[in-house]
């Protein structure tokens, strides 16, 4: 599977409802898979995220 972004919105809210480092501890994901989430606040924040990702072309 090819890896993709996810973007969460509500920093205050995800850093607090997942913890990441558990779930790596438990095996329920690998410590490179936190690099796929990123945590914004503005749809400007997802944008430049997604594009960053993308090389500023958007996915097929």
């Amino acid at each position: 599977m090819n890896a993709i972004p996810i973007v969460l919105f509500g920093s205050a809210f995800w850093s607090r409802a997942v913890d990441f480092g558990f779930l790596v501890a438990e095996g329920m994901i690998e410590s490179a898979d936190i690099d796929l989430f990123t945590l914004v606040d503005t749809a400007d924040e997802a944008v430049a995220v997604l594009e960053s990702f993308y090389g500023g072309t958007p996915p097929p």
